[in-house]
């Protein structure tokens, strides 16, 4: 059966078609790998990015986000509520690579589930960070609150004496400032010995034992977070996220290694099947040498020449050759369909390289793109940042008291003469967020709301006052400001020393006055003298002979005119000797 010709060539076209067709199977299978080994990267670097993102949500909600008020109402604040939901989201996410790490056979299937372990306890970190800081609270609202509300009410009791309150509040903000715990002791203390001192059950001691209680259990709140040590949820929450950085740079690495080893795998098959089906060419073409005649080595050069030409001879060129012997004709139909097979093969090949390529220098230009995106963020903040300095130092070199405060009286903006101002009759220095009528005295506070509710109804005031306590003439603005929407939003309050100008002006009224009775004395009393001067000197022009009695006379006057002169010029010297000169 196998002695004939035609079997012959059926045998070895069969075994030849076979093995490429095992060839094909072979590189189907790698590249179908391939392109799920780049899909699970895809996935993994998207999870990676949505990662980095609720990083970013997480540190801005410890930086600011537990600052807003409808944190401590709602329970709610999106930066923080975006990182738990992106948190579990990505652990879904893992939980499905992993199995399809199994399913695929893409070893990192324990790295992943170390990376759910992680970011299950980071979520759970989150989670109490979140608990903690509602808890804590800011300014008005939480445990720090409450805090505050028993100091007010101890600051405005008449039982304590002031330094005494004025201490324990200078202990708090020392804590809350710098986080040492000799502050707290300090705190405790001065509580004690007040408390001490006070009557059993009275409001006042109450009120004194639940501030100290408040502000210890305050103080164990911040212990809990952790913000001023290298211990509490604050370091913890930092460390697992470092923790999922370098999880992720070395799933990033594997991923990498498993990328490689199935490059170097597809281009082994690659190259033995290629060198395979070469030398099965050739064992066909040296094993029916002898039995075919002029055709068969023609179809032998042939099938030489289109590997020589590395799979590139022209199909139309080999389908031109015609063959007397069927099996030949056969054998040569087949080699063309290999042909074409092979060159579609490494056609598609070529251009999943290529693909590949693009792909590569695409994420290479984004990379580059986002580098350079980040250092021009970050040089536009420089410049932000240095352009508020000058700004907030401009602001705050004017003599002049400049406050904005909004709808609700609360103190928007002030510079630094504002603030000097406002402390001079209050213990407190005036702080944004503070209600302005607390530094008021109740004679200013009944002035300052008239001229408020003026502004804040769309009419500007202009004023000049004299503040006796102090001896200063003050002149003011209070002007509302509109936002975009033309909006009245706040109002703007402007106060400029003018007592110098004040002064200078009532000199100057000293001055007009004293000319004024300068004119008098020169229009009344120095003409006088004058006059008799001139009409004795007529006289005795008239006269022949020289009266000395005449001349007598014009020497007293004069001498009148003399001391008249001499008062004048005192007037001008000293404008306060005017009263007492008498011009009789």
């Amino acid at each position: 059966m196998f002695g004939s010709f035609q079997s012959k060539i059926l045998v070895s076209f069969f075994v030849f078609s076979g093995l490429l067709l095992a060839w094909a199977i072979v590189c189907f299978f790698v590249v179908k790998n391939y392109k799920q080994v780049q899909a699970f990267t895809q996935r993994l670097s998207s999870i990676h990015s949505q990662h980095y993102k609720s990083v970013g949500n997480l540190q801005y909600f410890m930086l600011a986000g537990y600052h807003q008020a409808g944190f401590y109402t709602t329970y709610r604040q999106e930066h923080i509520d975006e990182v738990l939901a992106t948190e579990t989201a990505i652990i879904e996410q893992l939980q499905y690579l992993v199995g399809d790490t199994v399913a695929k056979h893409i070893r990192v299937d324990a790295q992943l589930q170390r990376l759910i372990s992680v970011h299950e306890r980071l979520l759970s970190s989150v989670r109490k960070l979140k608990d903690i800081y509602h808890k804590k609270g800011f300014k008005d609202y939480g445990q720090e609150g409450l805090m505050r509300t028993y100091a007010h009410f101890l600051e405005d009791s008449t039982n304590i004496h002031p330094s005494t309150i004025l201490g324990l509040r200078r202990q708090e903000k020392d804590y809350l400032l710098r986080g040492e715990k000799e502050d707290v002791q300090i705190f405790n203390r001065l509580a004690d010995s007040q408390a001490a001192a006070l009557s059993n059950g009275s409001d006042i001691k109450v009120a004194l034992l639940k501030y100290k209680s408040s502000f210890n259990l305050l103080v164990n709140y911040i212990d809990q977070l952790g913000v001023n040590s290298n211990s509490g949820m604050y370091a913890k929450v930092q460390n697992t996220v470092q923790d999922l950085d370098y999880m992720y740079d070395g799933v990033d690495d594997v991923v990498s290694v498993e990328v490689q080893n199935l490059n170097a795998t597809f281009r082994r098959i690659l190259i033995y099947g290629t060198l395979l089906v070469l030398a099965l060419a050739i064992v066909t073409s040296f094993v029916l040498s002898k039995a075919l005649t002029r055709e068969v080595r023609q179809l032998n050069r042939s099938v030489i020449r289109f590997i020589r030409s590395r799979f590139t001879d022209n199909v139309d060129e080999l389908d031109k050759a015609s063959y007397n012997i069927a099996e030949i004709e056969t054998l040569n139909r087949s080699f063309l369909l290999l042909v074409a097979t092979l060159k579609q093969t490494v056609y598609d090949l070529e251009h999943a390289i290529e693909e590949e390529k693009r792909i590569s220098a695409e994420l290479s230009f984004t990379v580059a793109q986002l580098q350079e995106n980040m250092l021009e963020t970050e040089l536009q903040k420089q410049e932000v940042k240095k352009s508020e300095a000058k700004l907030d130092a401009l602001f705050n070199s004017s003599s002049s008291c400049h406050l904005m405060v909004d709808r609700n009286l609360r103190v928007m903006a002030l510079n630094d003469a504002a603030r000097n101002f406002l402390s001079q009759e209050n213990a407190d220095v005036c702080c944004l967020g503070d209600t302005i009528t607390d530094f008021l005295s109740d004679g200013e506070e009944i002035r300052f709301m008239e001229d408020f509710r003026r502004a804040i109804k769309g009419t500007s005031v202009y004023d000049e006052r004299y503040k006796e306590t102090a001896g200063i003439w003050w002149e003011y603005s209070i002007v509302p400001v509109k936002n975009k929407e033309e909006r009245i939003i706040a109002v703007a309050f402007t106060a400029t020393n003018i007592t110098q100008r004040k002064l200078n002006e009532q000199k100057i009224k000293q001055q007009n006055e004293a000319l004024l009775k300068i004119a008098h004395v020169q229009s009344h009393h120095i003409r006088g003298p004058l006059a008799t001067i001139m009409g004795l000197l007529n006289i005795i022009l008239l006269e022949n002979n020289f009266n000395k009695g005449y001349v007598i006379m014009l020497k007293e006057a004069v001498d009148l005119l003399d001391r008249r002169i001499k008062e004048i010029v005192g007037y001008t010297e000293d404008k306060e000797e005017i009263a007492t000169v008498r011009l009789s």
